[in-house]
């Protein structure tokens, strides 16, 4: 999407992903972890996800396996 946040910042990997059941609660999250250090996001992304593997295909699957 033109001038979205992941084109500007070059974002082409999903580090990081939480679940919840209701949309009130994911937005409550995002709200929390805003507020935070880099240093502690970084921490939290390093604790669940330490080689830093592409989540995307997790959910997605692999691109190469759509065309």
């Amino acid at each position: 999407m033109p001038g979205s946040f992941t084109e500007r910042y070059k974002i082409n990997q999903l580090v990081y992903v939480e679940e919840t059941r209701f949309v009130w609660d994911a937005l409550e999250r995002e709200k929390e972890l805003k507020a935070w250090t880099r240093a502690r996001k970084l921490e939290l992304i390093r604790e669940g996800n330490p080689t830093w593997r592409d989540l995307s295909l997790d959910i997605i699957g692999d691109a190469s396996e759509l065309g």
